[in-house]
C-alpha cells in the first residue's frame, strides 16, 4: 500500500514489515516514491523492463583514511575508480581518483546514495555533479636509508579465527636515477589463531629498478614457520615509458606476459607521489606493476593530505628528520579489472617526508590492520650521478 507523510504526500510504496505480533506494529520497509516513479515512467512508455541510466563510470567508497588525507570532515562521497573511454563520464572530464560530492545539488553521502540518485534520473537527461578533481604529476628524488618498524595490531576483523598479530618490518633503499634503485623489504608477522595456535609469516623481497623506469627485477620469498612457502622471480622491461612492457616469470612454470604501457614501477610511483605532494595536489591515480599479483598490474588510488610542519619522528631516532615536514598519504591497491564494489587488495596510510622516508604506518590487510612505529632510522650514503 501507499506510504503517506503528514502532509498527505506519497513518499513510498510499502513492501514488507517486521513485526513480532504479525500485525501492523513494527518496522516497515518501502520503495521510495522517486524510484517507483522511474519504473512507472518506463511502463507508461510501453517498456516491459526498467533501464538504469548509464554514466560510464564505476565508483567505490571514500574510506576514513582517504577522507582524512583529503581534509574532509567525514568519509562521504563516491570515489571514481574507473571511467569507460568515450562514455558520458569521460566526455564530461571525470577521471579515476575524482570524488563525486553531490548530484543535482543533493549531497552524495555514499556509493549507495549515488546509485539511488542516478537510478531515479530519466534516460537521456543531463545531471550536474560537484566533484573534487585529481591531477597528473611528474617525478622526484629519494634518500638512501634503512628503516625499522615495530608492528602491532590496530584492529582485527571479528570471526576470522585470529586472536592477535604483531611483527617487525625492515626497509632499505639505495641507488640513484643514474645507476637505478635497489630495495630490500622484509616483514615478519606472528599471528596467533584462536584455533591452531601461533604462526610466523616472513616475507622477504628484493627489487632493482632502473633509474629511467624501464626495467624492473623482483625476487620474493614467503616463509611460514621458517619453511619456504612460495618464491617468485620476475623481470620486466619496457622499450619506452609509454609502450607495453614484456615480463617473464622464471619460477614455478615459467611464462611470459605483457604489462600496459601506462604501468609504472614502484620506485617511479613513489617519486610521483612526492612530486604530487610538493605541488600541493591531493590525489593520484596510477597503474603500478610491483609483482605481488605476478603478471597483473594494480590500479593504485592515492590521497595526499595537507603538508604538516614536522614529522613527529623522535629526535633520538630521526635527528634532523624529526623537524622535517611530512604529508599524510593513503594508498589503496586494486586489481585493474576489479568491479566497482571490489575491496582493495591492500591499503596503507603513512606520513611521508619529501625524501621518501615514511613514518606512522597503518597497514590494512583486510582481515587485520597493523600500526607501524618507526623505531630505528639509518641514513645511507647517497649515490650521486656523475
Amino acid at each position: 500500500g501507499a506510504l503517506i507523510n503528514m502532509g498527505g504526500q506519497l513518499v513510498g510504496i510499502n513492501t514488507a514489515i517486521y513485526s513480532r505480533s504479525g500485525g501492523s506494529i513494527g518496522i516497515g520497509f518501502a520503495i521510495p516514491s522517486n524510484m517507483v516513479r522511474a519504473f512507472a515512467d518506463a511502463a507508461k512508455a510501453g517498456r516491459d523492463f526498467f533501464e538504469r541510466p548509464y554514466i560510464g563510470a564505476e565508483f567505490e567508497a571514500v574510506t576514513p583514511q582517504i577522507a582524512e588525507s583529503l581534509g574532509l570532515k567525514s568519509p562521504a562521497g563516491a570515489l571514481v575508480s574507473s571511467v569507460e573511454e568515450s562514455g558520458p563520464a569521460a566526455k564530461a572530464g571525470l577521471k579515476p581518483g575524482d570524488v563525486v560530492q553531490s548530484l543535482n545539488g543533493t549531497t552524495v553521502e555514499s556509493i549507495e546514495a549515488l546509485d539511488y540518485r542516478m537510478a531515479t534520473l530519466s534516460i537521456g537527461t543531463s545531471a550536474s555533479f560537484a566533484v573534487l578533481f585529481s591531477l597528473p604529476v611528474d617525478a622526484a628524488a629519494l634518500q638512501a636509508h634503512r628503516a625499522y618498524y615495530d608492528l602491532t595490531a590496530k584492529s582485527i576483523e571479528a570471526g576470522n579465527n585470529i586472536t592477535t598479530v604483531s611483527g617487525k618490518l625492515a626497509y632499505e633503499i639505495t641507488g640513484s636515477t643514474c645507476e637505478g634503485y635497489a630495495v630490500s623489504y622484509r616483514v615478519a608477522n606472528r599471528i596467533v589463531f584462536t584455533e591452531g595456535g601461533p604462526q610466523v609469516s616472513d616475507t622477504q623481497l628484493t627489487t632493482w629498478e632502473s633509474g629511467d623506469g624501464l626495467e624492473f627485477n623482483l625476487t620474493q620469498k614467503q616463509f611460514i614457520d621458517s619453511k619456504l612457502s612460495s618464491e617468485s622471480r620476475i623481470k620486466v622491461t619496457k622499450d619506452t615509458e609509454t609502450l607495453p612492457g614484456q615480463g617473464e616469470i622464471t619460477t614455478g612454470k615459467p611464462r611470459q606476459f605483457t604489462i600496459p604501457g601506462a604501468a609504472i614501477f614502484p620506485t617511479r610511483f613513489q617519486e610521483k607521489l612526492i612530486k604530487a605532494a610538493s605541488k600541493g595536489e591531493s590525489r593520484d591515480v596510477s597503474l603500478v606493476y610491483e609483482g605481488s599479483e605476478e603478471e597483473k598490474p594494480l590500479r593504485v588510488i592515492s590521497f595526499i593530505g595537507s603538508k604538516r610542519p614536522e614529522s613527529g619522528i623522535p629526535e633520538k631516532i630521526g635527528g634532523e628528520m624529526s623537524k622535517a615536514p611530512v604529508w599524510p598519504m593513503s594508498v589503496s591497491y586494486y586489481l585493474d579489472e576489479a568491479k566497482s564494489d571490489a575491496q582493495p587488495v591492500y591499503q596503507a596510510s603513512f606520513l611521508m617526508l619529501e625524501n621518501g622516508i615514511t613514518t606512522d604506518l597503518v597497514l590494512d590487510y583486510g582481515t587485520y590492520v597493523l600500526d607501524g612505529k618507526l623505531t630505528k632510522l639509518e641514513l645511507l650514503k647517497d649515490s650521486k650521478c656523475p
